[in-house]
């Protein structure tokens, strides 16, 4: 029997982590969950791709795909919800990426407002073709007021006459594939609304394409995730593209709690101070800069892991038979798990693989 698309990735997903983390790991990790152990795991893993990826799965769909890959010999019990993929397993896991092209373009971890860039788009798009054709009585494909509230001042601070709106956008989205002809937009393009054109849902653009709905969905992300990375990439050859998503990366994906935490961290305070401060555990401090050192390149863990102990980790990390943090520190014992967990977090496995 054939795997759903959905089913392939969450294969895929198992092999990476390989029975260290359990089933439930890949349900957050594909929900895009910010707590520290997902943003961990997806690092470490060498997941970021598909963080957040698949936000509508259920705890109930996963299950029920995890006892399917059981049922058909693609992974076995290791122990409680943990899983190994099987020699089976391992004959759709090992050509999947390069099987489905597409997923090079993949990027969940670093945009992670492709919802937002979608809003906009849709929106911008469904306004410019009425504005060319002179109609102002239709209903805004997008009802969040937020991007309709975006949309009104984004029409005010753009330089294009509004008659040229639509020849412009359309102009610059063209653009957007002319470097890869191989990529076909139809998957973006038939889910557009403009003049007497009704945009297609995720379900009937799947249908219409004769494709599965999950390998849709992939497709679609994915051709979103490869426009924003062409449009940051050349601001300049695409101004009204650009504009769309240039507020996007002025603030870091942390959660709340933790961009407290670094404001106090920023004035010179000590872990325990904060944590006395916010009154929070001190392990919950420790998560937030966790967070921190996954989130920011330039964020220095030396105030917390000296070189040496941090040279040290990563040697008994490149020994270690596995990536769970309790075997690594067989090898360290004398440092506790929170620098284990920093030093791992900063440099991932691109240190010691």
């Amino acid at each position: 029997m054939n795997l759903l698309f959905i089913e392939k990735v969450i294969l895929f997903c198992l092999y990476k982590i390989d029975g260290e983390r359990t089933i439930y790991s890949i349900y957050h990790l594909l929900k895009g969950k910010k707590s520290s152990q997902t943003l961990q795991d997806a690092h470490l893993f060498q997941l970021l791709p598909y963080f957040g990826s698949y936000h509508q799965i259920t705890r109930e769909q996963l299950e029920s795909i995890i006892k399917t890959l059981l049922n058909q010999g693609h992974i076995m019990k290791k122990q409680d919800s943990h899983v190994l993929v099987t020699e089976k397993g391992l004959e759709i896991v090992k050509p999947f990426c390069n099987q489905y092209p597409i997923l090079k373009y993949l990027n969940g971890w670093t945009f992670q407002y492709t919802e937002i860039f979608w809003r906009r788009l849709s929106l911008l798009v469904q306004v410019a073709s009425n504005l060319q054709h002179g109609e102002t009585r239709y209903l805004p494909i997008q009802k969040d007021r937020e991007v309709q509230i975006w949309l009104k001042k984004f029409l005010l601070t753009i330089p294009v006459n509004r008659s040229e709106l639509s020849e412009v956008l359309l102009k610059e989205l063209i653009g957007c594939f002319e470097n890869e002809p191989d990529l076909d937009p139809s998957s973006v393009v038939i889910r557009l609304t403009g003049y007497n054109t009704i945009g297609l849902t995720d379900q009937q653009a799947a249908g219409v394409l004769n494709i599965e709905n999950s390998f849709y969905h992939y497709n679609f992300i994915s051709l979103l995730h490869y426009m924003i990375s062409v449009i940051s990439t050349n601001p300049e050859c695409y101004p009204i593209l650009f504009s769309m998503i240039d507020n996007f990366n002025e603030e870091l994906p942390l959660t709340h709690s933790t961009k407290s935490t670094y404001n106090l961290i920023q004035k010179g305070y000590s872990i325990e101070e904060i944590a006395f401060m916010r009154r929070l555990k001190m392990s919950t401090i420790h998560d937030h800069i966790v967070e921190l050192a996954l989130n920011m390149k330039n964020f220095s863990i030396e105030p917390y892991v000296n070189e040496n102990e941090q040279a040290e980790i990563l040697a008994a990390a490149k020994i270690s038979p596995s990536k769970q943090l309790k075997q690594i520190r067989q090898y360290v014992q004398h440092m506790d798990y929170f620098k284990i967990r920093l030093v791992i977090s900063k440099f991932g496995d691109s240190k010691w693989s």
